[in-house]
């Protein structure tokens, strides 16, 4: 037999669903739209980026994380000489399969060493580099997006992680039509990459 809620009722349920979608101070909120997540170190590089293996720990005091997935890519340190930020050889070059044509903003999961390594050049096949990173956080992971959003089509899209600077590390990547910013490790979308 059905009853109708009575106000009482009603409003400890309402608080009950609202306490749920809290996290911290941070209301997280279902958005409709497309996102990809794949493991940086899936893709294809050319040297100095390198693929690593193995699980690398932030310093994050209290409570360090770990990099997603079996692995990362990185710059190493000094691979560039003396000259620090700029155009340099190396790439990771990702297939990304694009669900839906429309346009994308770039995330990066990343740690960087310092202010001298603090930044990778993103870009569409033949298109211009755009910038990830130059912040002031060093010796975390922390998700940092391209500031202006990738116009994709839908099928598969060429997506290059370049050289700027050195020393700098790079685990997950994502492209999203939503405004939520990634927390945390996060598994990466299936078939995410074309082969």
């Amino acid at each position: 037999m059905r009853r109708l809620l009575t106000m009482a009722e009603a409003l400890v349920l309402t608080a009950a669903v609202a306490a749920s979608l809290t996290w911290g101070t941070r209301t997280v909120s279902a958005q409709a739209g497309s996102t990809v997540t794949w493991e940086a170190e899936s893709g294809t590089c050319e040297s100095p980026v390198i693929k690593k293996t193995g699980s690398r720990a932030d310093k994050k005091p209290g409570k360090p994380s770990k990099n997603s997935g079996t692995g990362w890519i990185e710059i190493p340190d000094k691979a560039n000489g003396e000259k620090k930020e700029g155009d340099h050889p190396g790439k990771a070059i990702y297939k990304v399969n694009v669900p839906a044509a429309g346009q994308y903003t770039f995330w990066a999961r990343t740690m960087w060493p310092n202010g001298c390594g603090n930044s990778f050049w993103i870009r569409l096949a033949e298109r211009p580099n755009q910038l990830l990173g130059e912040d002031g956080t060093y010796d975390v992971y922390k998700w940092r997006k391209v500031p202006n959003k990738l116009t994709l089509t839908k099928g598969v899209n060429t997506i290059i992680v370049a050289n700027r600077e050195d020393g700098v590390i790079m685990d997950e990547c994502q492209i999203t039509t939503t405004s939520v910013e990634p927390q945390g490790p996060i598994a990466a979308s299936a078939g995410a990459l074309a082969n």
